[in-house]
């Protein structure tokens, strides 16, 4: 069965689909791995342009009580989203501690916190990290259900680091990417995180403007003006193969 919900359409810009827009059954996503394969392909092309086009390895500079991140002599807007401790390997969200920032700076937080309630990784004030429950993750599901497109950034510190989504990005970073680009990130998403293959392929495919043709053990994505993209999977829903059609 589909964990997803889709529509066969093709379209020209990129949409914004947060991943509860993309999973079929709810009571299925309540499972962190699952979560995050639904965030994750989309998450990293993000952070792959974002760190090419923004970053480019300038010198960095933030501000949590004016909520501004810059780079180089360009200046975004930010939201907190919480901090880890690389002293004893946990998270904090950033709506625990809420009196020491103005609310500015976290106030995109409390839609996103409601909409994960029934995730326990997501109530839970203080969390143990590990290699698949990370900064880095935790924070490319917070981006994939903000409304708008977003990015985060990690700010390291003396015993720990803080991650803030950059918004008001150039609309050129979230363009629908090329066939060559999706097979290259899926096959880089699957090799380095212990996520759900079928969910993270259909997930970043869908929000790549793809239209998709499923059976059991295959999806066939007709992508806008790129051609065809086809990526079999063997019986635990792992991918076999991905190529170019």
């Amino acid at each position: 069965m589909s964990f997803f919900n889709f529509k066969k359409k093709k379209i020209d810009v990129k949409p914004k689909l947060t991943p509860f827009q993309l999973l079929f059954d709810l009571n299925e996503s309540h499972d962190f791995q699952k979560l995050l394969a639904a965030s994750i392909g989309t998450a990293r092309a993000n952070q792959i342009h974002f760190n090419e086009q923004v970053v480019k390895g300038q010198d960095w500079s933030v501000d949590l009580q004016t909520s501004r991140i810059t780079f180089g002599a360009a200046s975004y807007p930010i939201q907190l989203i919480g901090t880890e401790s690389t002293i004893s390997n946990t998270w904090v969200w950033s709506w625990v501690n809420l009196s020491q920032l103005p609310e500015t700076s976290w106030q995109d937080m409390l839609p996103i916190k409601e909409e994960l309630k029934d995730f326990l990784h997501f109530t839970t004030e203080e969390i143990d990290l590990n290699e698949l429950v990370n900064g880095h993750n935790l924070s490319s599901i917070v981006a994939g259900f903000h409304p708008a497109h977003v990015c985060y950034y990690r700010c390291p510190y003396d015993g720990g680091a803080a991650y803030v989504l950059v918004k008001d990005l150039p609309t050129a970073l979230f363009p629908p990417l090329s066939r060559i680009n999706l097979q290259k990130i899926i096959l880089e998403v699957i090799a380095e995180q212990p996520a759900h293959h079928r969910i993270a392929v259909t997930s970043f495919l869908l929000e790549n403007g793809g239209m998709l043709t499923e059976t059991a053990e295959s999806i066939l994505a007709e992508l806008p003006n790129d051609g065809l993209l086809s990526i079999k999977f063997n019986q635990q829903n792992r991918v076999s193969s991905i190529t170019l059609d």
